[in-house]
């Protein structure tokens, strides 16, 4: 049976439950104070276990990082935060190993759910690293600090009208001048969710990333929807279980060079 012995096992039962072992709404002490932080502040949940005051906190407008030495707890939060609809950075980590890690940061924009599914499997495949922070943000969401805080990048986008999402580019936009000859030599990759092409887009993240002088680890990754009316362009996209394992797979392996120290 399980002990406070060894804290991992135990949480890890207590966590395997149905449902949510704490609920999902945030501690009342949480709720009553949080009007001191203010939106947009940057929070960090320490032991978070299963996101119930983590994702509330980013419903209220905060820039929220989390962590738990649970795996399915941490799971468990990001399956919370999708269904509410928010953005946090959650990690599997402890204390002890919090402060050396390598980011990763996956910026995506999606308007259908292709490209946030795709980015959504890269966090997952790179969250098998132990010795990598993976901080997966909406491009809206993410600014300069972030690109030159995380040590490699994926960069996932649905292709509008042979380009990327006006989103995307509004991120690369604010973010060019702040992170030029800063981030030079770091790993990136690049997600595309096209309707029939995606290598205009593909092109456009390369020349900025040329401009970056950042290096790309494999070839773009373009899965194609083949959506040509104006009704499945505009339909809620579901990627099929190939695509989002090579996404899964380029996740892993730019997470395990950065631990590595290859890139």
């Amino acid at each position: 049976m399980p002990t406070f012995d060894n804290p991992l096992q135990t949480w890890t039962a207590r966590f395997a439950k149905e449902g949510y072992l704490f609920g999902q709404d945030p501690d009342s002490f949480l709720a009553r104070e949080a009007y001191r932080i203010g939106r947009g502040a940057e929070v960090l949940c320490v032991a978070d276990g299963e996101g119930r005051n983590s994702v509330w906190l980013a419903e209220q407008g905060m820039r929220v990082t989390a962590f738990d030495f649970a795996p399915n707890a941490v799971e468990k939060a990001r399956r919370l935060a999708a269904r509410r609809g928010v953005n946090a950075e959650f990690q599997i980590s402890d204390t002890r190993r919090a402060q050396a890690l390598k980011v990763l940061l996956i910026v995506f924009h999606s308007m259908t759910g292709g490209a946030r599914q795709m980015a959504e499997a890269a966090v997952r495949g790179a969250s098998d690293e132990p010795e990598v922070k993976v901080k997966l943000l909406h491009a809206a969401a993410a600014g300069p600090d972030d690109v030159l805080k995380a040590d490699g990048y994926v960069f996932a986008t649905p292709e509008n009208l042979a380009a990327i999402s006006g989103v995307m580019k509004d991120f690369f936009d604010r973010t060019y001048y702040a992170a030029l000859d800063r981030i030079s030599g770091r790993p990136y990759a690049t997600l595309i969710c096209a309707g029939s092409d995606g290598q205009n887009a593909a092109r456009q993240i390369a020349r900025i990333g040329t401009g970056w002088r950042i290096k790309p680890i494999a070839e773009p990754l373009i899965v194609c929807t083949h959506a040509q009316t104006t009704e499945a362009i505009l339909a809620p996209k579901l990627i099929g279980a190939n695509d989002l394992r090579r996404c899964e797979e380029m996740g892993a392996a730019l997470a395990a060079g950065l631990a590595l120290g290859v890139f």
